[in-house]
Order: structure tokens, then sequence, then C-alpha cells
């Protein structure tokens, strides 16, 4: 049974499913929404597809076709989308194979190897933003079909395939410009299947110019659409370098080389690096000890199995025949495949979603690998062994970088939840304020749409009610102005905010160790504030919070998680706020029947004042006390809000009794 398993036939494709659940599919249980996923599942969830064509037309219009498709389909819960784009993965792979195979159809071994590097290449580590990607993955799926529907015109129907593979040519290109430098790989693959039909190099020129003419076209075509036709807003991905060289042709030229140069020299050598980095082999947490099992299972499992498997080598005469292609399509894809980067200025290591760009790249560095080894080692086991170990690793180095994608996704849950808690519904035209960003693989305008996700809205509004605004995002150049009250406008392509920055909600958000602190005046002297938010607090508008409210999509994000403490803190403090001085109390003994309490004592503030607000001044004062022992920073804020009790609440000797306690066991200053 393995042995048929393990057969040419079935080996790739078993093994790359496998690696690519390895690194992808463990943790997809365990993921959600990230970064330009965000918007287009508030688009689905409140427009349905109808939002989706104006939304994309401002920089890739024709691309709305695959969400139109897709969205209706598979709706919007996240382990579908991860599931979707592993899937979407895996089929691109099966397709590079199959192309591979067709080039080089004696060498079975290393163009598996390709598929099985190709599956995993260290350069891109943004499969967790699913809804993105898989569309992404799509498109080089339709590139890689185009091009085994223009190798299957040199065997058989040329002109049936050739129509298949322009028409998938156009659509891939005309969607998204990604894979717009590999289509010049075509030339060069030509020339390759067309070599023994003409030995002759100058049949073989003249005859692959002619194939190769209805791809060229179809090329232009789409290069002149581009660049003259196509008319944008913003065009994002406009050329820098053409105006550049033209004003500072020796600096530019300088800069250029430089960029292409460190690119080329990050795809296929430095992006391995952080696949067995020193600081990698810290085995203190039991996810990193997973993770090492993990690749010490895929390299083993890869090993015997890859040796088993019943790959035929080639004669030595064909594998240096093959090398040499090999070496030349490795090497043609590097740099073709960066082209419409370079063009554009980006740089694959110039931000935390740069590597996307590199995606193309991931075609010659896979490639190019296999050649080293074959090129390099003398025998069979050798090479398995190194390219075993290079599969691993990479397996490995995408298995952590996943996890950090699950532990912003539960960073996420907490936020949404806590903040559905906390403010059930909100008034239209209110500002969430944050000092900065509160995810690693969320950006504001993308928390912004999440925020209106979590709020239903109108369907069919591009008019949002809700907005996410970072303080160092701007509103840090001008702190007095936005204090004094100024209009907040934002807007993303059609969907479009405008509100004023007194009304908002300041909050501070940092779950470890503590819950979500949506903000008031009176917390200007909380130390674990940042300052920044501080100096913005007194714009922190509570009455914009509402208490009707729908709950959020659990499709979206989850079932409500089981009630901890910052459950009860959250709807505590919403009480407070509101007066309710009984139900805070309610929910202290519900949060001790449950075993919850505090691990941050500034949040047992709203408990401590339910006491004062009823008169039980000596619990109010033992429970200060015990805060201040537990935790000695919160004596500012102890001792301000002692002080606004004693303004606010009528005079008694059992309030001035507990009040001198409170002065003498904190150290506050006196009135």
């Amino acid at each position: 049974m393995l042995n048929r398993l393990f057969s040419q036939r079935w080996a790739i494709p078993l093994l790359t499913l496998g690696v690519l659940v390895a690194a992808f599919g463990l943790l997809i249980p365990e993921l959600g929404y990230y970064w330009d996923d965000w918007p287009l599942i508030f688009l689905s969830h409140t427009q349905g597809t109808s939002g989706f064509v104006d939304f994309l037309a401002f920089d890739r219009p024709i691309s709305a076709w695959m969400y139109l498709l897709t969205m209706p389909v598979l709706g919007t819960r996240p382990i579908i989308w991860h599931l979707f784009a592993l899937l979407m993965r895996w089929l691109a792979v099966l397709a590079f194979w199959q192309v591979l195979r067709m080039l080089w159809p004696q060498h079975a071994r290393q163009t598996g190897w390709m598929a099985l590097l190709f599956a995993i290449y260290p350069v891109f580590f943004q499969q967790s933003i699913a809804v993105i990607y898989s569309h992404v993955w799509l498109l080089y799926l339709i590139f890689f079909v185009s091009l085994i529907a223009m190798l299957r015109a040199q065997r058989e129907r040329f002109w049936l395939w050739t129509g298949v593979a322009v028409f998938t040519q156009l659509l891939h290109l005309l969607t998204v410009e990604y894979f717009a430098g590999l289509e010049l790989l075509r030339v060069v693959m030509l020339w390759f299947v067309l070599q023994a039909r003409y030995p002759d190099w100058r049949q073989r020129l003249r005859h692959t110019a002619i194939q190769w003419s209805p791809y060229f076209l179809a090329f232009l075509a789409f290069v002149v659409w581009r660049l003259f036709f196509l008319n944008l807003p913003d065009d994002p991905n406009a050329s820098r370098w053409i105006p550049a060289f033209q004003s500072d042709p020796i600096n530019t030229f300088l800069e250029f080389s430089s960029q292409v140069l460190g690119d080329l020299a990050h795809v296929s050598v430095a992006a391995w690096y952080q696949t067995f980095a020193p600081d990698l082999f810290n085995l203190s947490s039991p996810f990193g000890v997973v993770s090492w099992l993990v690749v010490l299972a895929v390299i083993a499992g890869l090993f015997l199995l890859m040796r088993r498997a019943s790959f035929e080598d080639s004669q030595e005469a064909q594998v240096n025949h093959w090398t040499r292609q090999a070496l030349l399509l490795a090497g043609a894809a590097l740099l073709l495949g960066l082209l419409p980067t370079w063009y554009a200025g980006r740089e694959i290591i110039g931000g935390l979603y740069s590597d996307r760009f590199a995606l193309p790249a991931m075609l010659g560095g896979s490639i190019l690998f296999v050649v080293l080894a074959e090129w390099l080692l003398a025998h069979r086991w050798q090479k398995t062994l190194l390219l075993s170990i290079l599969v691993g690793l990479a397996v490995g180095a995408h298995l952590r970088v996943g996890n950090l994608y699950r532990q912003d996704w539960e960073k996420q849950s907490r936020f949404y939840w806590q903040m559905y808690w906390r403010a059930p519904s909100l008034q239209a035209g209110t500002s969430i304020i944050s000092d900065g960003s509160i995810f690693g693989y969320v950006t504001e305008y993308s928390a912004a749409t999440a925020i209106n996700t979590l709020y239903p809205q109108a369907p069919s509004q591009n008019a949002q009610s809700y907005w996410f605004f970072e303080i160092f995002g701007g509103i840090h150049k001008d702190v007095e102005g936005f204090v004094e009250g100024q209009p907040l406008d934002y807007s993303l392509r059609t969907l479009a905010f405008s509100g004023s920055s007194q009304d908002s909600l300041v909050i501070f958000y940092e779950p470890f160790g503590r819950c979500l602190w949506v903000l008031d005046e009176n917390e200007t002297s909380h130390v674990e504030v940042p300052d920044i938010s501080q100096e913005v607090i007194t714009v922190s508008n509570l009455d914009r919070i509402q208490l009707e409210g729908l709950q959020p999509p659990q499709s979206i994000f989850g079932n409500e998680p089981q009630h901890s403490w910052c459950y009860y803190y959250q709807k505590a403090d919403l009480a407070a706020q509101l007066g309710n001085w009984n139900q805070v109390l309610e929910l202290e003994a519900q949060a001790a029947n449950a075993g919850v309490n505090a691990d941050n004592q500034f949040e047992m503030l709203p408990f401590i004042e339910a006491y004062a607000q009823i008169g039980n001044w000596p619990v109010a004062s033992q429970l200060t006390q015990d805060a201040f022992k537990r935790q000695r920073n919160v004596q500012q804020v102890m001792c301000d809000t002692w002080q606004r009790l004693l303004d606010e609440i009528e005079a008694s000797a059992d309030r001035q009794l507990a009040y001198d306690e409170v002065l003498e066991n904190l150290g506050c200053p006196l009135p």
C-alpha cells in the first residue's frame, strides 16, 4: 500500500499536502482575520457583494470578480477562509509541479523536490492573512494553468490550448499584476521544449519567436493598458524610478542597484537564516518544543519517504543538460519575478507586509536550491537529507510565525468581546482613540473596519459610524487642538468617516495582566496608561456608550468566550458609569462565585467606588488597602479617587474614619 501511495504519481501531491498542513494547517482552528482581510469581511457582512466593485476600483478594478465569486460561497467564518487559502496554495503547488514535469519529464525526483520547496519557501510569511492571499494563490494557480496550457499546445490541438493559455494569461494579468514579470519566462520554456524538435539553434529561435508571439502580444497589450489607459485615482504602484533616473541618473542607478542586489540576496540566501537562527533554539516554551518536534518529524518523514519513492535517476548527460536549463530558468525567474516590485520602487524587506512582493521569486528560489543540491552533492541520500532539512526548517519557521498570528487573533478576540461587554452599542460618529496600534497584524483602518463590523450598521452604507485612530498616527502633532475639539475625518476607498475629537472614547489595551480600559477624565494619574493617552483623556466621552445593542456576529468573532474576570470588570465599569452601584456589587459576588479575580488592582476601582457610594466605607477602605499592598503603583489613582469621593459624598463619621485609614496606609498627600 505504501509503495503504491508513494509511487511517482502520488508521492509529491501527498507530501506537499503534508508539509503544507504541518506549516499552516495545524493552527487553522485558532486563526482569524488580519490586516486587509477586515475591510473585505466588513463589506461582505454589511453590504453583501455589492460593495466590492467600487471598493476595489481604486487600484485593481478587475480583481472584484474573485470576491464576487468566493464571498457568497465561503461566507465570513475565519476557518473556512483559512482552509480555502491552504487549498489554493496546494493547488498552485501542484500546478507548478505539473509545469516542471512537462518541461523535464525525465527528472521526476528533482521536480518533486522543487515542488516541495516551493510549497514552503521561507520568504513569504503572510499565509494567515487568508482572505487576501487565498486570492493571490488563486491567481498564482491561474498563471501556472496558463503555462500548462501553453506547453500542452506544443503536443496537441495547438489553437485550442493556445487560446486557453492566452485567456488565463490575461485573466491573471488584468486581475493583479503580481506575476507580470514571470510572464517573460514563457520564451525560456518554449526554447527548452522546442529543442528536441529543432536541434539547430537558428530554426529553434525562429520557431520559439513564432510560438511566443501570441503571449508576447497579450503581455504587451496588458502593459499598454496598465500604463496608459488604466486611470486610477491614486496608483500605489506607479514607478518612482523613471522620474528619479531623469533627475539624478547616477545616484538613482546606485540606489536601484543596491535594492536589486539586496532583494536577490534576501530571496536566494538570507531568507533561510530565519529558519535556523540561534535564537530559535530556545526550548523554554511548550510551543517552541512542539515546533521543533514538528520540524524533526517533517525532516525524518521526508527523508524516509523520498528515499522510498520510486523515482528513477536520469543519465549523467541528461543531468548535465538539465542542470544548465534549470539554472537558467531559476536565474530568470528570480530576476523577472521581482521586476514589478522594482518598477514600483517597492522592497521585499521594507516593512511588515512587504514580503508579499517576493511571492513570484519563490519559483526561482525553489528551483535554484534543488539544482545546487544536485550539483554539489554526489550521493542521492545526501541530496535527500539536505533538501529534507531545508523543507523541515522552513516548516518550522512558518509554524512559529503562524503562532504569532494565533496569539494576535486571541488578543483581537478578547478586545472585541470586551469592547462589546463594556459598550454594547455606540452612538454614530464615535471615534475610538488609542496611543498606538493595539494588534500586531492589524493596521489603523483594519481595526476601524473591524469595529464597524462589531457594531452593526445599515446595509449598503459607505458612511461609517465609527473609526479607530492611533494618537501616534497623527493626532500627536496637535494634541492641544485635538483636546479643544477638531474634526476627525478618514476615508478608505469608498468608506468614509466624519466625526469630532470630542465624540471619542480613549482606550488602553494591553491584555497581558489587564483588561481593556475605557478611560475617563478621572484617571489622568493612571501610571500604567501611556503619557500621550493621558494628555487627551479629557475628550473621552462615556456618554457615547449606549446600552441596547446586537450581539457581535459569531460567524466572524466566534462564540462569546467563557466569562473571565474581564467580563465582570467590564460590566461593573459600565454599571458604575451609570451609577448602578448595587449591580456593581452583584457582579463582584458573581466573579467571586466564579473563582476569578483581578490581576491588575486598578480594576478594583469600580468596586471600591460602589461600596463607598452605598455607604459601606469599611469595605471600601479595606479593598483600597488590599489593592495597594498587592500593587504599589495604584497609590496615586486610589488617592485621587478617594479625594473625589470625599467631594461627592456627604460627610459622615464612617467616611472620615475610612478616609483617615487610606491616608495613613497609602501615604496620600493631605488635601
